[in-house]
């Protein structure tokens, strides 16, 4: 039996003064950051998986290494999770988008500190674990080819808890070749913006056996030529898809024809703000008020529900969302944002 190695997916607190973590009993979406984990780290290790949303942690379980990865709404119950495992001798990482720009903090809570993309600096914090010997930060120092990534390890999930009708997440491309200033994932995601080869895409996808996806992008549509060929392989597949692309696409009528043949569900479109001035003033250079109309009508006329992003003082981000009409209504939603402003 090879060294025992727990992932962890921290919940987040229920409210500021609930500092219990927040449960569901089932989840639609199988999230990607677990099994992707998992798929990367060497077949020496025995992993399991533990996304605390869904289930208790047992901090009591036989480890040798626990790994946590952290987003900024998680993140103190992310550093509460490592402070009881070291309490009991335990060596813990952490990595995650939070790492990377609260990586000092970070480390206050943790034996190391994996900072940027997983594939280059995984392996490595494995290895020096199992050696007594980890350092304190280990940060990628380039960004990562995605050609041949491995597949998730879905069957390390238990999938009996994301509901009957189940939608996996699956990656396309990573960052996005625009530079708005409101936006933290161009720098963690890194300036350059990559696509995964669509032969790679189509493959993950049949090894889900799911027929519902989430292309887990910040930009789905970031490089067109690639997105038309991979919503074209998709065809055959008959799968439903959601994802986030530019507003400006849904004026390309051929582009979109091709995305409601190809299985879109919904869509989730940054329009930020109603003022051009303001647009510029974000830098959110592709966006023309003038078209909104015209955006909204194209989604509607396919039966295309979609999702709209607006920047409200710096702090807070308002959703709209439309349903088509086999739904019963409109709906909107206050949420906090995830990104920082």
């Amino acid at each position: 039996m090879g060294k025992r190695l727990l992932i962890i997916q921290p919940s987040h607190y229920r409210s500021k003064s609930d500092l219990t973590p927040h449960k569901t009993k089932r989840r639609n979406l199988v999230g990607l950051t677990l099994p992707y984990l998992a798929a990367l780290t060497p077949p020496d290790w025995d992993v399991g998986l533990v996304d605390e949303q869904l289930m208790d942690i047992d901090f009591n379980a036989p480890a040798d290494l626990i790994a946590i990865s952290a987003w900024t709404i998680n993140s103190f119950r992310a550093y509460e999770i490592g402070d009881a495992f070291r309490k009991r001798g335990i060596p813990v990482i952490m990595g995650g988008p939070h790492t990377y720009f609260y990586g000092e903090e970070s480390a206050e809570h943790c034996d190391a500190v994996g900072i940027g993309e997983a594939e280059t600096i995984w392996r490595v914090m494995l290895e020096d674990a199992a050696s007594l010997r980890l350092k304190k930060f280990y940060r990628a120092e380039q960004l990562q080819d995605l050609a041949g990534l491995p597949m998730p390890r879905h069957n390390l999930l238990d999938l009996g808890k994301y509901g009957f009708i189940k939608t996996f997440s699956v990656q396309s491309s990573r960052g996005c070749p625009f530079h708005c200033e409101f936006c933290s994932e161009r720098f963690y995601l890194g300036q350059g913006y990559r696509q995964r080869p669509v032969g790679d895409v189509v493959e993950e996808i049949k090894q889900t056996g799911a027929k519902h996806i989430f292309f887990a992008d910040s930009n789905f549509g970031g490089k067109p030529a690639h997105t038309i060929a991979l919503m074209e392989a998709l065809i055959p597949l008959r799968i439903r898809w959601s994802g986030l692309f530019p507003a400006y696409l849904c004026n390309n009528v051929k582009f979109m024809d091709l995305a409601k043949r190809s299985g879109l569900l919904h869509v989730n479109i940054g329009i930020e703000s109603i003022d051009q001035t303001t647009l510029a003033g974000l830098g959110k250079k592709s966006n023309n008020v003038r078209h909104y109309r015209e955006i909204l009508r194209n989604l509607r006329e396919r039966e295309i529900s979609y999702s709209l992003n607006f920047i409200l003082a710096g702090t807070v981000k308002l959703r709209m969302s439309f349903r088509p009409p086999w739904h019963s209504s409109e709906r909107r939603k206050y949420l906090r944002p995830i990104s920082i402003y």
